[in-house]
C-alpha cells in the first residue's frame, strides 16, 4: 500500500465509521482518559498525551507483530489526531 493510501484511510476513519462509534469529539474523549491516567499516574497527563502515547502502543506491536496495515493506520490517525488538538481545531475527528 502506498503512503498516500494509509493516509486517506485513517482520514476516513477518523471522519466517518470511528466518529459514529466514539463521538465527534475526540479531544473530550481524550481528556477523560487523560484525567483517568492522571489519577492512576498520580501526576497529570493532558488530551494531547493520550494519542501520543496511542501512537507508541501501536509502534510496540509494529515491532512485536505480524506486519498489519492497521498499526500503521491507527499511527497516523492518532498523530494526527493530536496535532489538531496542539493547533487548536478541536470540533471534530476520533481515531
Amino acid at each position: 500500500m502506498r503512503a498516500d493510501q494509509f493516509c486517506q484511510i485513517a482520514g476516513e476513519l477518523i471522519m466517518g465509521k470511528r466518529a459514529d462509534e466514539h463521538g465527534p469529539d475526540a479531544k473530550a474523549a481524550f481528556q477523560r482518559t487523560a484525567d483517568l491516567w492522571s489519577v492512576y499516574l498520580g501526576h497529570k497527563v493532558e488530551a494531547k498525551d493520550v494519542p501520543m502515547m496511542l501512537v507508541l502502543l501501536k509502534i510496540t506491536r509494529s515491532i512485536d507483530g505480524a506486519y498489519n496495515a492497521d498499526d500503521f493506520i491507527d499511527m497516523i490517525g492518532y498523530a494526527g489526531l493530536a496535532g489538531q488538538i496542539e493547533s487548536g481545531e478541536h470540533d471534530t475527528g476520533y481515531e
